[in-house]
C-alpha cells in the first residue's frame, strides 16, 4: 500500500484541507461551549442536517452566481450550523455573528 500523500503539496489541497479543519473546529467549539454531550442522539441528526442545508445553501449561491470565499463559506457554515442545531432543539450559542442577508435568505430557502 502507498502511504505517501501524493496531493499534500497541491495549493488546493492544502487549502481545501485548511477549509475543513476549520469547519471542524467551529463544530467542536459549538458543541462544547454550548455544553451539548457529544452521546446525545439528536446530535448526529443536527450534524447531517448541518451539512445537508450548508450543501442546499452552496448549490443556491452558485445557481444564483454568488460568489462564497473561504470567510464567507465558513460563515455560509455557519448558519447552517447554527439553524440545524436550534431546529434539533438544542439551546446554543453563534460562533459567528453575522447579519448577511443574502447567506440568511441561501439558508431560509435550503430549508
Amino acid at each position: 500500500m502507498n502511504t505517501k500523500d501524493e496531493f499534500g503539496h497541491d495549493p488546493n489541497i492544502q487549502r481545501t484541507r485548511k477549509y475543513f479543519a476549520r469547519m471542524e473546529a467551529m463544530d467542536l467549539e459549538l458543541i462544547k461551549g454550548s455544553g451539548i454531550s457529544f452521546f446525545d442522539p439528536k446530535l448526529r441528526q443536527a450534524r447531517d442536517m448541518r451539512l445537508r442545508l450548508f450543501g442546499r445553501a452552496c448549490t443556491g449561491a452558485a445557481r444564483k452566481g454568488i460568489f462564497l470565499d473561504e470567510e464567507t463559506g465558513i460563515m455560509l457554515f455557519n448558519i447552517c450550523q447554527d439553524t440545524a442545531f436550534k431546529k434539533c432543539g438544542f439551546k446554543v450559542s453563534s460562533l459567528i455573528q453575522t447579519n448577511n442577508p443574502e447567506l440568511l435568505s441561501l439558508v431560509k430557502e435550503a430549508l
